[in-house]
């Protein structure tokens, strides 16, 4: 297991740190523990378990200030099968992945760029519909 240090922000704008320990290989599990809650979540990779743990915090009404929660944060099939998702690359309408823009899922980012999972998927969904026309 390899233990990292995130950033969770609640409704009042008040970020605290939290812990979570993810496993180096298959199968992938992610504890978080912080914000006075302990989570285990086990997925087939580690972008889908952050998922997960978004799930569980916007039902709590905070967010998770990482690359994970971006709205144009996109895993490739290579990034989930080699490395279980921890890798991913920054995306832009009409633009392919780019090797220049990728990062660490669990990364800090500021508040401003974090997104809920639904409006995550619509971009995805608008992303890869750019990159047919």
């Amino acid at each position: 297991m390899m233990k990292i240090e995130v950033v969770v922000e609640d409704q009042n704008g008040i970020k605290q740190n939290c812990h979570i320990d993810i496993s180096k290989s298959e199968s992938w599990n992610l504890f978080f523990w912080g914000i006075k809650i302990q989570i285990e979540i086990e997925a087939s990779d580690l972008f889908i378990a952050s998922t997960v743990l978004r799930e569980h915090l916007e039902q709590r009404n905070c967010k998770l200030l990482c690359n994970a929660s971006r709205r144009n944060i996109f895993v490739s099939t290579m990034s989930r099968e080699m490395g279980g998702g921890r890798k991913g690359y920054i995306v832009q309408i009409g633009q392919p992945a780019s090797r220049d823009t990728l990062v660490d899922i669990f990364g800090y980012v500021d508040s401003s760029l974090v997104v809920s999972i639904e409006e995550q998927q619509l971009f995805h969904e608008k992303w890869i519909e750019s990159l047919r026309g």
